[in-house]
């Protein structure tokens, strides 16, 4: 049963001398025993333990003595066999326990003065900080803390108002219009006028040593890194101004003499500490639990067992694992006190200790784990942080966004009143650009593309990057609020405007992909495997455009990856072959060449289109295995005829972008006409526009060095990108292909007629020559006749011919 506590010192002083007298009446009776059994030994040490740890800290210096003494001669065991030995020493020190207790003239108990903390209404706190709405946050959170504040953006406006009325604290920003290091400037040089001086908590972005050191140096009492944490804040200007924590520190000291305990407790209590006192070490696991202790005072010695052994038990609970433990005792083997610190331990105090000597050293102790506890909180909460966001962009990340549709599916009804859609959307062609620009410049691009796409978001909505240069917009809305299209519009405009990147201008533009949720949806999977697939074909749709979701996408997508699978075993199964669609003169009187085209015959599908095969190797590395197989087939082809004694004229193969990166496809492809023996010149190189866009200049220096090498160059669907008129006229080009889009309603439709018209025009002023594609009717063939056109290529002449069709019309 817990006795009543003791609230004053010099009650516990007048207990301490009566437990003296009574101690004294228990050892009498030894002093006239010979012979010591080992009950009295084991008596006689505890006596002597708590005498030593405690006699100086009740005002008896000597008593402590003597007690370290006796104890230390008892605890040789060699020399504890002989009671003569132990009379004597017994004799000494009852004689000094018996003097003591005579005199009745104890020192003074060294104590701690209380706080005196006089918690005035409205504290005047100045902020010194040139981030006015940062500045404005504080204010208000500390207004609630009924705190008076006075903004200042200068070190000027504060150093005015200073001199006139002294705050209780400052709270002072670091990089100031003055300079990078104008606050701790500027309190360095007023602490040299106040006495006290003004407790200041410096906030800045700043984190390097050197800053650090400064605002030490310059009277510093708290440092706080940007962005700044409101409730670090509140806690050290309430250490600052009252000298005591926000939150009582929590300390549990378990030590079985409760008289010393109780001072121990009364002094750390005039620090504001709140202590809680254990003397069975079989109760310290429940306390522990209950209250929850930064800090544990563990004596060594304890009846039923150690201090080492109890704080080892503490250390195998997990979740107590980390609270400092810090041992007291009278034992100064050194030895000893390190194996204490080793199992178990933070620190080790060698009592008797003054209840003052204490107090500072748990304060100074608990203002360190107070710290290292916020800083470990912070930790904890920036890795949950960036668990769920962006490094780069601050946006939400994919776990977010899994997580928040989840809840936005959760909460929406049958009734049609909300209208939830995902956008999901990548930047065209970004890996090439990143080339370009390098990953701290693409990074900006990264961050740029956010910031549009955030300012079209409504309340209800949320951005995220998913990764890479891949974004997701939720749009959650009344459902009669929503033009979809209008919106997804609205998003593609928003990449009208140029990009300026270190002063050059970049057009970017994005493809998305959009899935609107339906109730048959039970999770965001089936909300962003919609958007995916859409995003999937507004990409095969030719980029920088946007497609709605659809049932028959998800058939389509099953299918295309079917056919990259296929595909993959097309080149060794004998599937692929090449067909060559002839090249006429207009008037048809001349063969000048011939495009080969590619050709999949699947054994189970049939003739597989070009047009649904070629994007789906264009998305992979397949393209590249394409243009090499359909090099070297054109190159065996030519050479056969060749070897019949037919005469060939340019052959045209089809390259993409990823055949002009790749430089080993690119000495292939100087290589192979030589090695099949025909000159470069029987083979011609045909580019999209669209190819030339995006390569720009590393296009132009690969073109160049093919052509001097021989090959003709011809840009093929032309009219129908957004080349560079300055690229195609640095480039060698031979021929520009118009494309069919132009030719197939001409002469009736007028806006192509004149497209058309533009066309021959700049080529001619390019001197370079024109070819139509996809030319059926005389009148088509009249019509660019009379414009200039000097071949074609079309049913009107011949279709695609195999190649022993085109060897007869060789």
């Amino acid at each position: 049963m817990d006795r009543k506590p003791i609230k004053n010192f010099d009650a516990l002083k007048q207990q301490y001398l009566h437990n003296l007298r009574v101690t004294a009446g228990e050892l009498r009776p030894l002093l006239e025993k010979i012979i010591f059994s080992a009950e009295d030994v084991v008596m006689l040490q505890e006596i002597l333990h708590k005498m030593a740890g405690s006699g100086s800290t009740f005002g008896y210096p000597s008593l402590s003595d003597a007690a370290s003494q006796f104890g230390d001669f008892l605890g040789k065991e060699s020399d504890v066999g002989d009671p003569r030995f132990i009379q004597e020493n017994l004799r000494d020190f009852f004689g000094v326990l018996e003097k003591n207790i005579a005199e009745k003239t104890a020192q003074p108990v060294l104590v701690s003065r209380p706080i005196v903390s006089v918690l005035k209404k409205s504290q005047h706190i100045y902020l010194l900080e040139d981030d006015l709405d940062l500045a404005g946050f504080i204010a208000g959170e500390l207004y609630l803390e009924d705190y008076h504040v006075s903004l200042f953006s200068s070190v000027a406006e504060i150093n005015e108002a200073v001199y006139k009325l002294r705050p209780a604290a400052i709270v002072a920003d670091i990089i100031l219009p003055e300079g990078p290091e104008a606050g701790i400037d500027w309190v360095k040089a007023i602490n040299l006028s106040f006495k006290p001086q003004i407790p200041v908590v410096f906030i800045s972005e700043k984190g390097d040593f050197q800053t650090r050191l400064d605002a030490v140096k310059a009277g510093a009492n708290f440092y706080l890194k940007k962005p700044v944490n409101i409730e670090q804040l509140k806690h050290a200007l309430h250490e600052c101004i009252h000298n005591k924590p926000y939150d009582p520190y929590r300390v549990l000291l378990v030590d079985d003499d409760r008289l010393l305990a109780s001072v121990y407790k009364l002094d750390l209590g005039n620090h504001g500490i709140n202590v809680r006192v254990i003397a069975d070490p079989f109760e310290v696991m429940a306390a522990i639990e209950e209250f929850k202790p930064e800090l544990i005072l563990l004596d060594l010695y304890m009846p039923q067992c150690s201090g080492i052994e109890l704080g080892q038990v503490i250390r195998q609970w997990p979740e107590y694992a980390s609270i400092p433990i810090v041992f007291m005792s009278v034992e100064r083997d050194s030895r000893t006190q390190l194996d204490a610190i080793r199992l178990a331990g933070d620190d080790f105090l060698v009592k008797p200790i003054e209840p003052w000597q204490l107090s500072v050293h748990v304060l100074a102790r608990m203002k360190r784990a107070r710290m290292i506890t916020v800083y470990q909180e912070q930790l904890a909460s920036e890795v949950v942080h960036q668990k769920r966001h962006d490094l780069l962009t601050g946006l939400p990340n994919r776990n977010f966004l899994e997580e928040e549709i989840n809840k936005v599916i959760a909460s929406l009804d049958n009734t049609g009143i909300r209208a939830t859609a995902l956008l999901w959307m990548d930047i065209d062609n970004f890996s090439h650009l990143n080339d370009v620009l390098g990953h701290k410049l693409g990074d900006q691009v990264i961050v740029e593309v956010a910031r549009r796409l955030a300012s079209v978001l409504d309340r209800d909505d949320f951005l995220c990057r998913i990764g890479g240069d891949e974004y997701a917009l939720v749009v959650n809305r009344l459902a009669v609020d929503l033009d979809l299209s209008r919106f997804c519009q609205e998003v593609m405009d928003l990449f009208a405007l140029p990009f300026l990147i270190e002063r050059e201008s970049y057009r970017i533009t994005i493809s998305m992909g959009v899935g609107v949720y339906s109730s048959e949806m039970v999770s965001a999977h089936e909300l962003i495997k919609s958007a995916d697939i859409a995003l999937y074909h507004a990409k095969l749709n030719g980029r920088n455009n946007y497609v709605l979701f659809s049932g028959s996408m998800e058939k389509q997508l099953i299918r295309n990856l079917w056919l990259e699978s296929e595909l993959r075993q097309a080149f060794t199964g004998n599937q692929l072959h090449l067909v060559y669609q002839p090249k006429y003169s207009m008037d048809g009187s001349e063969l000048i060449g011939a495009e080969a085209l590619l050709r999949w015959q699947h054994p189970a599908a049939g003739n597989v289109s070009p047009d649904e095969f070629i994007p789906i190797a264009e998305k992979s590395a397949l393209i590249t295995d394409i243009a090499y197989w359909v090099l070297n087939a054109c190159c065996q082809q030519i050479r056969s005829w060749r070897e019949q004694g037919i005469t060939v004229p340019p052959i045209a193969i089809n390259l993409s972008t990823r055949d002009i990166e790749d430089a080993d496809f690119i000495a292939n492809l100087i290589r192979a006409p030589l090695n099949h023996g025909f000159d470069r010149s029987n083979l011609q190189i045909e580019l999209t526009e669209r190819t030339v866009a995006q390569q720009g200049g590393s296009t132009v220096d690969t073109l160049t060095r093919l052509s001097a090498l021989g090959f003709s160059i011809a840009i093929d669907d032309f009219g129908t990108g957004y080349s560079s008129l300055k690229y195609l006229q640095s480039m060698p080009i031979s021929l520009i292909k118009i494309d069919r889009s132009f030719i197939e309603d001409i002469p009736d439709n007028l806006d192509n007629c004149n497209i058309t018209d533009t066309i021959i025009r700049l080529a001619r002023n390019m001197s370079v020559d024109v070819l139509a594609e996809g030319v059926e009717t005389q009148a088509q063939a009249k019509f660019l006749e009379s414009l200039g056109c000097q071949y074609l290529q079309g049913y009107i002449y011949s279709k695609p011919l195999d190649p022993e069709q085109f060897r007869a019309l060789l």
